[in-house]
């Protein structure tokens, strides 16, 4: 689960709207594109939850859109998806599951997630 602060919560809420408005869909199209409800995809675009891990991996699956661009802006759109997913190095992973911060924690469930 993602915890944004408020500017953070509203770029990425401006990256997704930017996507969905890209590819002409209305809230609820794109909603259903990404297997979730309305209500769901609507709070996050109006910035009353975070984009969460799932909806965003739909995102670069279905519309080929970088969890680079989602989450901090890296690149357009239409760019390259970025395939943060291909090899996770075992010592990073050895490393994140030994620390306790919830920080860490959070990056290696995303990590190993991504990899799913």
């Amino acid at each position: 689960m993602t915890n944004f602060d408020p500017v953070t919560r509203k770029a990425v809420a401006d990256r997704l709207r930017s996507v969905r408005v890209s590819h002409d869909k209305s809230k609820a199209d794109f909603a259903e594109s990404l297997g979730i409800s309305p209500q769901a995809y609507g709070a996050f675009e109006n910035t009353t939850r975070d984009l969460s891990l799932i909806a965003a991996k739909r995102l670069r699956e279905r519309y080929n859109v970088s969890l680079d661009y989602l989450y901090y802006g890296a690149e357009p759109a239409n760019g390259p998806a970025m395939n943060l997913t291909a090899k996770l190095d075992p010592n990073l992973v050895d490393y994140l599951s030994k620390k306790s911060t919830p920080a860490q924690k959070q990056l290696l469930a995303a990590l190993e997630a991504l990899n799913s």
